[in-house]
């Protein structure tokens, strides 16, 4: 083969996008080990693959973090195509391999292109894109182990062979699992060595970094060490100061909204490397801000109130007190809008949030988030709900949530409608009401807290002005009976209130549609709502909603208002 020569320097695109992420992190039903998962692919993408990379050649990091690399390499005109084309194949090879090694099992996948000049860029990230989603097409070889009945099974994920006998949580775990839970245990000297070898994307932070730049109050003093030390180690921990019966925590699975698109149509490579900085940056100081405002630091050195499970890009799942789960999701995607905004970069996002008892499986939450998040994304779709932000007409940001209490509701969607198919049929020619009017739009879900606020009044001043626990049940169970009974139990609940507070308060909330313009006929507790260029009519309640939310709605929660808006100093 003839050693062709090149007359200017070659430049080569490199990604690496990890597989099944969400998969490999969630295989474990111990916090602990998610947490050891979660920390080791960050590992990996900031410290250990950078360093893996060729030492010889001119590197630059254009996007890290959300378990992805894209780097860019230049090659001296000296070398030939044939050789590049060598030494990358070996290259990514290697990175995959030692990824796989690393993670025991996961897997990521890699590929590279070449091109010439700086114009050719985007059209190169497009090809390099279209490499990878074909190569993740491949079905992966089966495992050389058949996993019969003689091999025990890891008593942590129920997915590897198990490896050795953990004495501290007195179960069997897979070589997997015992690697995750070293990496949760990793002592404060070895993460300071990691963060001197963290090899990144100038301006990319690795998360819990953020905090004494971007805290509130007393947060501010919480530096790496302190936040691993402060993470709950187990489920319990999150609920041990709660009643019997109180023991429930929420789940917010959150990502911002096309991302694709936006990703797509940035062409130059120092734009798409800020742009990356910059989302990053974000949803880092988005949390971070969140969290320090809507919890009280603990001088003691109490366990905090939450635990971020994954966060990387645009991407965020939470693990968080359930009666601030509600008004820490609104706010993350609030100033995760305002910053990307005031950045350059402006961006709207989409959270499903998963209301659960603490020993429900992990990985049924997680399932159940992700739907939720589709559900959210979908449904701003098809309304064609759109903000404006900067100019640019983006789509609109928007909650699902749910409760995880009987069987099957971790398919949000499909327990949905089997519940709706399981209530009295209506009259003839009357379709049959929707349970209810989530997903809604973030402004619509700050409108419904409010109420359910409202609903819960603690003024001591006004005690008749709180719904009771069995009322709320009463006008539960006749919307689950049908029309006919909803109607029934509504109206004496407005009409045989307590006060004429709480009546006002039941109206106004039962007449929510939810963000939605129903027309002005109103049949409790039903709204109902014109369909455009068709001659039909939808009802729908917010009953089933308020009950769901009702529980987990702070005393405390309050409205965002321009008073209480984002700090930002740029």
């Amino acid at each position: 083969m003839t050693d062709k020569r090149i007359n200017i320097t070659q430049r080569v695109l490199l990604k690496l996008d990890s597989d099944s992420i969400h998969e490999y992190i969630f295989s474990t039903g111990k916090l602990k080990q998610i947490q050891g998962a979660s920390k080791l692919i960050d590992d990996l993408i900031f410290n250990l693959l950078p360093h893996k990379m060729e030492a010889d050649q001119d590197k630059e990091i254009i996007i890290q973090g959300g378990g992805n690399l894209l780097v860019e390499y230049s090659f001296s005109d000296t070398i030939s195509d044939d050789m590049i084309a060598k030494r990358m194949d070996e290259h990514v090879k290697m990175l995959c391999d030692y990824y796989e090694q690393e993670t025991c099992g996961a897997t990521i996948t890699g590929a590279w292109v070449e091109y010439q000049q700086e114009e050719y860029f985007s059209t190169a990230l497009e090809e390099l894109n279209q490499k990878i989603t074909w190569k993740k097409g491949i079905p992966s070889p089966p495992s050389l182990l058949p996993g019969g009945s003689y091999l025990k099974r890891c008593e942590s994920c129920g997915k590897e062979t198990c490896y050795r006998f953990d004495s501290a949580s007195n179960r069997f775990l897979c070589f997997n699992c015992v690697n995750k839970e070293t990496k949760s245990e990793k002592s404060e000297e070895a993460l300071s060595k990691e963060k001197s070898k963290q090899v990144s994307n100038s301006g990319t932070k690795r998360w819990p970094e953020c905090w004494p730049e971007y805290a509130a109050n007393d947060w501010s003093k919480m530096d790496v060490e302190e936040y691993y030390r402060r993470l709950p180690a187990s489920f319990e921990d999150l609920v041990k100061d709660e009643k019997e019966g109180e023991k429930w925590l929420g789940l917010i699975y959150f990502d911002g909204n096309g991302m694709g698109e936006t990703l797509s149509a940035i062409k130059q490579k120092e734009k798409l490397k800020q742009f990356s900085c910059k989302v990053d940056k974000a949803l880092n100081r988005s949390v971070v801000d969140t969290l320090s405002c809507l919890f009280s630091y603990s001088e003691t050195g109490k366990k905090a109130p939450f635990n971020v499970l994954m966060l990387g890009g645009d991407d965020l799942v939470l693990l968080i007190k359930p009666k601030k789960a509600c008004q820490a999701a609104e706010q993350i995607i609030d100033k995760f809008e305002k910053y990307t905004a005031k950045y350059g970069f402006p961006l709207t996002a989409s959270a499903g949030i998963v209301f659960f008892h603490y020993k429900y499986p992990i990985a049924k939450v997680i399932h159940a988030g992700k739907e939720l998040l589709k559900n959210a994304k979908r449904h701003a779709c098809e309304k064609n709900i759109k903000k404006m932000m900067a100019g640019r007409e983006l789509p609109g940001s928007t909650v699902d949530f749910t409760l995880l209490g009987d069987p099957g509701s971790e398919n949000p969607e499909v327990y949905r409608k089997k519940l709706r198919q399981r209530v009295t049929a209506c009259s003839q020619g009357v379709e049959q009401p929707y349970l209810f009017c989530r997903p809604y739009e973030v402004s619509a879900f700050r409108e419904l807290l409010e109420k359910i606020k409202n609903l819960k009044n603690k003024d001591a001043k006004l005690k008749d002005a709180k719904l009771s626990a069995s009322r709320l049940n009463r006008l539960r169970q006749g919307v689950l009976a049908g029309r006919a009974k909803a109607m029934y139990t509504t109206l004496h609940a407005i009409v045989h209130g307590t006060s004429s507070q709480l009546r006002k308060n039941l109206k106004d909330s039962l007449m929510y549609g939810g963000g939605r313009k129903p027309i002005d006929l109103f049949e409790p507790p039903y709204v109902i709502e014109k369909i455009k260029n068709e001659d039909k009519e939808i009802r729908r309640t917010v009953v089933l909603d308020i009950a769901d939310l009702f529980p987990f709605v702070g005393d405390d929660y309050c409205k965002r208002t321009d008073e209480n808006d984002i700090r930002v100093e740029l």
